[in-house]
C-alpha cells in the first residue's frame, strides 16, 4: 500500500540521482596516464548501456504496476463502499437485535405470576373457542349430509316426476293430434250437415206446433166432458174458427197426433242417418267411429294432476335452494334462485368446513406453542424473536401434512429432467409424498439447488442409490438411464410397487432388447413379471402388476391413435409412415455435444434413422393390437424447442373405410378417457396447447390420395410422454388401497385434480371440480427455466401477493359492502357519461359548426368567392335527405329506434370530410366545407326533429275508446 502511495516523479528522481552518481564515479581518474582509465572508462560505458535496458525495462514495469495499483485502488474503493454498506446493515442488524433483546428483557422482567395465569387463561380460553368450533363444524358437517341427502330425494322425485310428466305429454300429444284431425273432420262434414240441420229445425218447429195443438186438444176434450156431465146436452167444441162435435173432434186430433209421431219418426230416422254416415265416413279414413270423451278427459286430469305436482316440486325446490343459501350466508332474488347456485353455495360451505378444520388445526398447535412457552420460561425464551412461533406453527402444519400422506414415494434418479417433473406433479397431489431421494452425482445436495424452481418444497436431501433406505417407502419410480435399471431393482423389496421410466423392461423379447441396446439384459426374470404401462390401453393389466415398465415418449404419442384403428380393422397393417418431431428435453439432461444450442438453434436435425431405439417398441405394440406382425416405417427428428412432442403418421384405410369411420372410433374409444381428447373436426392439434400438462391432443385428416389418411398426435415429452403417464400408471397399481383412509375418491381423480392445479398454476388459486380454494403451496413453475422467473425477482411483479391481498380485502370487505350492485353502479356510470358526451354534442355542435361556417367564409370573401357559397350548401342539404331516406328503407327499424343511430352515422362521415378543409386544393377549400356544412346543418335539424316528434302511446286509443264511450252513454 505505501509503494502504491508514492508520486509517480520519484521512480524518475531516483533514476536520475543513480546516473549521475555513475557518471561521477567514473570521471574520476586513478592517476593521469593510468592504463586503469581506460578500462575504467569502458566498464563505466558497458555499466551505464547495461543500466539504460535496466531502466527501461523498469519504466514498463513502472507503468504496469501504475496501472495494476490504479486498477487495485478502484477495487479498494468499492470493496469500501461496499464494506461501508455491509457496515451500515450489521449496524442496523445490531441495533435492531439489541432493541429485540432489550424487549425481549423487559418483557422477560415484567412477566409475573398474574400475567402467568393469564396467558393460561387465554390457552384454557383458547381450547373451548376450539371445542366450539369443533361443535360448529360437527353441526354443519350434520347439516350438510342432510342437505345433500334431502337433495338426493328431491332429485329423485324430481326424475320420477318429469318420467311421468313426460308420458302425459306424449299422452296429451296423442289427443291433440286427435283433436285436431276431428277439427277438420268436422269442418269438412260442416258443409253436409247444413241441411240436416235445416231439417231437424224444420221438424223441432213442427213438433212444438203438434205438441201446441196436442195440449190444446186435450184441455178442450176434458172442458167437454166436464160440461156434458153436468149440463147433460151435447157438448159443440169451437176449434179455432170451426165449430166441433166432440167426436169429430176426438177423430180430428187422433190424425193430427198419428201426422206428428210419423214426423217424429221421420225425424230420427234422418238423425240416425247422419250419425251412421258420420262413423262410416270416420271408419273409411282409419279412426275410430265413436270419440272416446271419457279416456280425453281422464288425461285431461291427469295432466292437471301432474302440472300441479309439478309446480308443488317447483315450490319445494325452491324452498330447499333458499334454505341452503341461507345456511351458507348468500341472499338473492326469488327470480335468481336455482339449483346451479344451491350446488355453489353447498361447494362454499364445504369450503367454509374446510377452512373451518385448518383454523382449529392452527389454533391447537398456536395453544401447544403457548403452553410450551409458558413452561420453558425461565428467564429464557426457546423461541427465536420475530416469528419463531409462527415458523414453528409452519413447520408443524408442514410435517402434520406430510404425516398424513398414505403412499411414501421414492424417486430414483431425481436429478433428471423426469425426476424434476415426478416432484412438481408430486406437489399438489394429496395422498403421495416424497421420502426418499436419490442422485448419484448430486449425493448430499438438495433438490432446490439442483432445480431452483423446486425450492419452496418440503422434500428430502438427495442420497446415492447405495446409501438408499427403502424402509419407509411405499412405491418407486426409477428415473435412472438405459441399463442402470435392471440391477438395481433386483436388489429392491419385493413389497415395492415399482414404476420403470427407463427402457430396460419395455421389450418381452430380451434377445430383441439385447439387439437394439447393444447390451446383455440382467433380469429376465423381472421381464417376465414385468407389464407395459400404455395406461389408456392396457389399464387392466397395469391394475395388478408389482413392476410397470413406462412406455417410452414416441411409442406413446403413436400407439395411442394407431391401436384402437388396428384392432377396430379400419386401417391396413402396411404402409404405416411415421415422422415425429421432439424438443431436446427428450435426449436427457446429459451434456452432449449434438444437444447444444448452437447445433440445435435454427434448423431440424433427423436422427436415429431406421435404427431408433423406438421402433421395436413401437411394432410390439402394434403387433399385440393386430395380432400379426407390423412394421412400420419411424424417423424421428430434433426440433429447436424444450418439449412438446408432434406424430405425423400416414395410414391406408381398409376396403369402405372412410376418414369418419376412424373419427368415430377414435371418439367411441377414448369417450370415457382423460387425458386423451379428440379435437373437432379440422381442427390440428399444436404441442403449445399441451405443454406442461398430461393430455394427449389428436386428429384425423383426408390424404389427398384417395384410401389413405393422416393421423396427427400431441402430447408433452416430458409428462405424458413419461412422468405423469407413470403417476397414472402408480394411481392405477394403487387402485385397491383402502377407500375409507381415500374418503371413496379414486386415485384417477386425484391425479386429475393435480394436473387440473398444474394448468392453474400461474395464478394463486386452483381451480378444483367447478370450485375455487386457497393454494397454500407457492406456484412451481416448469422445469429447465421454461416459464416464469422465481417470484422474489425484484424486477418482476408478483401477482400471487397482488390477488392474495386482493382476495383478503375482498373477504374483509363488511356485507352491506359485497351487496351493492357494483354492475348496476357502473352502468349507470357509463349511461351518465354518455348522457354528459351526448349533451355537450347537442348544445355545442350547433355554435361550434357556425363558427367553423364563417371561418371558412371568410376565406371565401378574401377570394372573392361568396356568390358560390350557396352551390355546395344546397348539395350537401339534398344528399343528406337522400342519404337519410335511403337508410330508413334499407333498415325501416330505424324508424322506431330510441337513438338516430343512420343520422350520427351521417353526421361523422360529413365531419370527416369537413375536417382536413384546409389541406384540400384551391377549389376543393371552396366547394367541400361548405358541402359539409350544408349537410351537417341538415342532419342536425333532422336530430332536432327526431327528438321532437310525438311518442306513441302502446295500448291507448283514446279517439276510439271516446266514441265507445258515448255509445255506451246513448244505449
Amino acid at each position: 500500500m505505501a509503494e502504491q502511495a508514492k508520486p509517480e516523479g520519484y521512480f524518475t528522481h531516483a533514476q536520475s540521482h543513480s546516473s549521475n552518481k555513475l557518471e561521477k564515479n567514473a570521471s574520476k581518474s586513478r592517476g593521469s596516464g593510468s592504463p586503469f582509465k581506460c578500462i575504467g572508462l569502458g566498464l563505466a560505458q558497458q555499466i551505464k548501456s547495461e543500466k539504460d535496458e535496466d531502466l527501461t525495462a523498469a519504466r514498463l514495469r513502472i507503468e504496469e504496476l501504475e496501472s495494476l495499483a490504479a486498477n487495485r485502488q478502484k477495487e479498494i474503493f468499492a470493496l469500501n463502499a461496499r464494506l461501508a454498506t455491509t457496515e451500515s446493515m450489521t449496524h442496523d442488524v445490531i441495533r435492531d437485535l439489541l432493541g429485540v433483546k432489550l424487549d425481549m428483557t423487559n418483557y422477560v422482567s415484567v412477566l409475573d405470576n398474574q400475567q402467568v395465569q393469564k396467558i393460561t387463561e387465554k390457552a384454557r380460553l383458547s381450547s373451548l373457542e376450539s371445542q366450539v368450533k369443533e361443535h360448529d363444524i360437527v353441526k354443519l358437517k350434520q347439516q350438510l349430509d342432510e342437505f345433500v341427502a334431502e337433495r338426493q330425494g328431491w332429485l329423485e322425485e324430481i326424475d320420477r316426476k318429469q318420467a311421468e310428466l313426460v308420458a302425459a305429454e306424449v299422452a296429451l300429444e296423442k289427443l291433440r293430434q286427435r283433436d285436431q284431425l276431428l277439427k277438420t273432420e268436422n269442418e269438412m262434414l260442416k258443409v253436409e250437415n247444413v241441411n240436416y240441420k235445416k231439417k231437424v229445425m224444420e221438424l223441432e218447429g213442427e213438433v212444438k206446433k203438434l205438441s201446441g195443438q196436442q195440449n190444446l186438444q186435450q184441455r178442450i176434450h176434458h172442458h167437454a166432458k166436464i160440461k156434458a156431465r153436468l149440463l147433460h146436452f151435447p157438448v159443440v167444441a169451437k176449434f179455432g174458427d170451426i165449430e166441433l162435435h166432440p167426436k169429430e173432434e176426438n177423430n180430428t186430433l187422433k190424425v193430427q197426433n198419428e201426422d206428428l209421431s210419423a214426423k217424429l219418426r221421420r225425424s230420427e230416422v234422418v238423425l240416425s242417418r247422419v250419425r251412421e254416415e258420420l262413423a262410416h265416413y270416420r271408419a273409411s279414413i282409419g279412426k275410430n267411429p265413436h270419440i272416446n270423451i271419457d279416456e280425453e278427459q281422464r288425461l285431461n286430469n291427469r295432466l292437471r294432476e301432474s302440472n300441479d305436482d309439478r309446480v308443488q316440486l317447483a315450490q319445494k325446490l325452491l324452498g330447499l335452494c333458499t334454505s341452503v343459501l341461507k345456511a351458507a350466508g348468500i341472499t338473492k332474488p326469488i327470480s335468481d334462485i336455482c339449483p346451479a347456485a344451491a350446488e355453489e353455495a353447498l361447494d362454499q360451505l364445504k369450503n367454509k368446513v374446510i377452512s373451518l378444520e385448518r383454523e382449529l388445526q392452527t389454533l391447537t398447535l398456536k395453544g401447544d406453542v403457548k403452553i410450551s412457552k409458558l413452561k420453558n420460561r425461565d428467564g429464557k425464551l426457546r423461541l427465536n424473536a420475530g416469528g419463531g412461533a409462527s415458523a414453528l406453527s409452519t413447520k408443524c402444519v408442514q410435517s402434520s401434512e406430510k404425516s398424513k400422506k398414505e403412499v411414501r414415494i421414492g424417486l430414483l434418479g431425481a436429478s433428471g429432467y423426469t425426476g424434476a417433473e415426478i416432484v412438481r406433479l408430486l406437489a399438489n397431489h394429496p395422498y403421495f409424498g416424497i421420502t426418499l431421494m436419490t442422485a448419484d452425482r448430486k449425493a448430499g445436495q438438495s433438490m432446490g439447488s439442483v432445480f431452483p424452481h423446486l425450492i419452496t418444497q418440503d422434500l428430502p436431501t438427495l442420497v446415492s442409490v447405495k446409501d438408499a433406505d427403502f424402509s419407509n417407502v411405499d412405491a418407486v419410480f426409477c428415473c435412472l438411464p438405459h441399463g442402470t435399471t435392471q440391477e438395481i431393482i433386483k436388489g429392491l423389496p419385493r413389497h415395492l410397487k415399482i414404476v420403470d421410466l427407463s427402457a430396460d423392461f419395455r421389450l418381452r423379447d430380451i434377445a430383441e432388447y439385447e439387439e437394439w441396446y447393444g447390451q446383455p439384459h440382467s433380469a429376465p426374470d423381472l421381464q417376465k413379471e414385468a407389464v407395459y404401462g400404455l395406461t389408456e390401453i392396457l389399464r387392466e393389466e397395469v391394475k395388478s402388476a408389482r413392476l410397470v415398465a413406462n412406455p417410452g415418449c414416441y411409442p406413446t404419442s403413436i400407439q395411442l391413435p394407431l391401436v384402437p384403428l388396428i384392432k377396430a380393422k379400419l386401417i391396413e397393417h402396411q404402409n404405416i409412415i411415421i415422422d415425429s418431431k421432439s424438443g431436446v428435453s427428450g435426449a436427457g439432461r446429459g451434456a452432449k455435444e449434438a444437444n447444444l444450442y448452437s447445433e440445435i438453434a435454427e434448423g431440424i436435425y433427423s436422427y436415429g434413422v431406421t435404427r431408433h431405439r423406438h421402433a421395436p417398441e413401437i411394432e410390439q405394440g402394434l403387433s399385440d393390437a393386430a395380432q400379426s406382425k407390423v412394421t412400420v416405417s419411424f424417423t424421428p427428428h430434433l426440433m429447436p424447442m424444450i418439449r412438446g412432442m408432434q406424430s405425423t403418421i400416414y395410414v391406408e384405410m381398409s376396403q369402405g373405410v372412410t376418414v369418419e369411420d376412424l373419427y368415430q372410433q377414435l371418439r367411441k374409444y377414448y369417450e370415457g378417457e382423460e387425458f386423451v381428447k379428440l379435437l373437432d373436426k379440422g381442427v390440428v392439434p399444436r404441442t403449445h396447447n399441451v405443454r406442461g400438462s398430461n393430455y394427449c391432443f389428436m386428429n384425423v385428416f383426408p390424404d389427398r390420395i384417395p384410401g389413405r389418411a393422416i393421423i396427427i398426435s400431441v402430447i408433452d415429452n416430458l409428462v405424458k410422454g413419461a412422468s405423469g403417464q407413470a403417476l397414472q400408471n402408480l394411481n392405477i397399481m394403487l387402485g385397491g388401497y383402502d377407500a375409507e383412509l381415500l374418503n371413496g375418491k379414486s386415485f384417477p381423480t386425484i391425479l386429475k385434480d393435480s394436473f387440473q392445479y398444474l394448468e392453474a398454476q400461474k395464478c394463486s388459486l386452483t381451480i378444483k371440480q367447478n370450485r375455487v380454494i386457497q393454494n397454500t403451496k407457492p406456484g412451481i413453475c416448469f422445469a429447465m427455466n421454461m416459464a416464469r422467473g422465481q417470484s422474489g425477482d425484484p424486477e418482476k411483479i408478483n401477482f400471487d401477493h397482488i390477488i392474495e391481498k386482493a382476495r383478503r380485502l375482498w373477504d374483509n370487505t363488511p356485507l352491506p359492502v359485497k351487496r351493492f350492485p357494483w354492475n348496476r353502479a357502473l352502468d349507470n356510470f357509463v349511461q351518465l357519461i354518455l348522457d354528459l358526451i351526448l349533451a355537450v354534442i347537442k348544445y355545442l355542435s350547433a355554435p361550434l359548426l357556425a363558427v367553423l361556417a364563417l371561418s371558412e367564409m371568410s376565406y371565401c370573401a378574401h377570394q372573392k368567392k361568396l356568390k358560390i357559397i350557396p352551390v355546395p350548401l344546397l348539395v350537401g342539404f339534398v344528399l343528406v335527405g337522400i342519404l337519410k331516406e335511403t337508410a330508413l328503407e334499407l333498415s325501416p327499424l330505424l324508424k322506431d329506434a330510441e337513438v338516430p343511430w343512420h343520422l350520427i352515422a351521417i353526421a361523422i362521415l360529413f365531419t370527416l370530410i369537413k375536417l382536413p378543409g384546409p389541406y384540400y386544393p384551391y377549389w376543393g377549400r371552396i366547394f367541400i366545407p361548405h358541402f359539409a356544412n350544408g349537410a351537417l346543418l341538415r342532419t342536425l335539424w333532422l336530430m332536432f326533429s327526431w327528438y321532437r316528434r310525438p311518442k306513441e302511446i302502446s295500448g291507448a286509443v283514446l279517439p276510439n275508446s271516446s266514441v265507445t264511450g258515448n255509445n255506451s252513454e246513448s244505449e
